[in-house]
């Protein structure tokens, strides 16, 4: 997630690709790669891996990492103006819009991503759905409640799109 904040997300492009083909059982992987990808201006290649996820209509193992990824795939459905995913993604993560994204590190130790109310405002914006303001609103305000200034003014960028 440093790298993604620092926009310097092709930087760690061919490792995460390494990873997500390594590790197949670990779907997280190919996620964040497709969010890599997307925030590299790389569309296509991002919407590749996404449809791995979209043509399933996203059904992923319930483990540690499943809302990071849901989350993840929700940013790449925003990036690549998938509107019928962002409807799905919009239903599995709205039972979860109070929450945080936290990767947890198989090895141990994590990394913050941000509030789900984000994804949910982008998502949102997308399908024309009224709440995205709402949740914009929201997750910077989770965001700035949790003393995590990038995640604030990552969702403050987006109101020029809600």
């Amino acid at each position: 997630d440093i790298r993604l904040f620092q926009g310097r997300s092709a930087e760690v492009v061919d490792l995460l690709r390494g990873a997500a083909d390594d590790n197949p059982q670990i779907p997280c992987y190919r996620a964040v790669l497709a969010l890599c990808l997307a925030a590299a201006g790389r569309l296509d290649d991002a919407s590749v891996e996404y449809r791995h996820f979209a043509d399933s209509d996203f059904v992923v193992p319930a483990d540690t990492n499943r809302l990071l990824t849901l989350a993840v795939l929700a940013d790449v459905a925003a990036a690549i103006e998938d509107v019928d995913g962002a409807a799905v993604l919009l239903e599995l993560l709205a039972p979860h819009q109070h929450r945080q994204v936290v990767l947890n590190c198989f090895a141990g130790g994590g990394a913050y991503w941000g509030p789900v109310a984000g994804q949910l405002a982008r998502l949102a914006a997308l399908i024309g759905d009224g709440r995205a303001e709402r949740w914009r609103v929201s997750a910077i305000s989770a965001a700035d409640s949790f003393g995590a200034p990038l995640a604030a003014a990552r969702h403050r960028q987006d109101e020029t799109s809600v």
